[in-house]
This record gives structure tokens, C-alpha cells and sequence, in this order.
């Protein structure tokens, strides 16, 4: 899933920023995205938002796309991509990610 491996980059490094960026909201079809990515960008979105506020139907719809091992793994990359942001961004540290996929 491309997905996974992308999200711990800025939306510009991963070209996601261009015209799909201001799309991200709750209720919308995200342009250029599978179901399974939509759902994905969903809750990637309410948990960097309201970190305790992912619900049943959260997880139903990321079940409709996603198994229980792939959810478990979104919401560990989620949590890593969203704690690096947070110790980064206020401290302005410059963070280097690997050359090679992961």
C-alpha cells in the first residue's frame, strides 16, 4: 500500500500537497484516491485532529478496506508521523528520512 510508505513524508514531498491537499476534510471524496486510501486519509486526518477520537465507525470503515494487521499498522505510522511532527516542528529540527524504501 503506497500509502504507508509515504505518510511519514510532508504532503509536498510526496506530491499529494498540489490540488488534493485543501480535500482533506471528513465527508469529502478525496480526488485521485482509492477507497482504501480515502478511508486511510480519513483517519489519518481525525487522529492527528482528536487523537482519542477514533470511533467504531472509524474502524468499521477502515475494516471495509483494511485488515486488522494493515489498521494496526496505519495507526502506529499515524502516531510515529504525528509525534515527529510535534518534537520537530516546535524545536525546528530538521528531519532526514532514508534514501531507500522502507
Amino acid at each position: 500500500m503506497p500509502l504507508l510508505h509515504a505518510a511519514p513524508h510532508s504532503g509536498s514531498e510526496t506530491g499529494w500537497a498540489d490540488a488534493r491537499a485543501d480535500e482533506n476534510t471528513e465527508g469529502r471524496t478525496l480526488r485521485g484516491f482509492d477507497a482504501s486510501e480515502q478511508a486511510a486519509l480519513r483517519y489519518a486526518e481525525k487522529l492527528t485532529r482528536t487523537p482519542d477520537g477514533a470511533s467504531d465507525t472509524d474502524f468499521a470503515d477502515l475494516k471495509k478496506h483494511l485488515s486488522d494487521e494493515q489498521i494496526v499498522d496505519l495507526h502506529m505510522l499515524i502516531g510515529l508521523a504525528n509525534l515527529t511532527n510535534r518534537v520537530t516542528g516546535p524545536l525546528a529540527l530538521e528531519v532526514e528520512f532514508p534514501e531507500e524504501q522502507i
